[in-house]
């Protein structure tokens, strides 16, 4: 056997509890993300459902109904477009 044997085994044994680990953790997350994705279908349904409850009890108020509700988020300009390009001239050598 040689002399690097033993040490080389231990590592081997503590990759393969943290890759089992690192398989467990995975699995949780899984199992968290689809929760979070049913949870979330429940509750835009409720929200949508409430929306539609408000504007059918005051069809002729639309400000009082959207004041429950938040805006939707704006998309944000993007800077780097927004800026001129610079144009630089080819430089050429004579």
């Amino acid at each position: 056997m040689h002399r690097w044997a033993p040490s080389g085994e231990a590592l081997l044994k503590a990759l393969t509890t943290r890759e089992a680990g690192v398989v467990a953790a995975q699995g949780v997350v899984k199992d968290r993300i689809d929760d979070i994705r049913v949870i979330r279908k429940t509750w835009f349904t409720a929200y949508r459902s409430l929306e539609s409850a408000l504007a059918l009890k005051f069809p002729d108020d639309a400000e009082r109904v959207n004041a429950y509700f938040d805006e939707p988020p704006k998309p944000k300009a993007d800077v780097s477009l927004s800026e001129p390009v610079p144009v630089l001239a080819p430089v050429v050598n004579p």
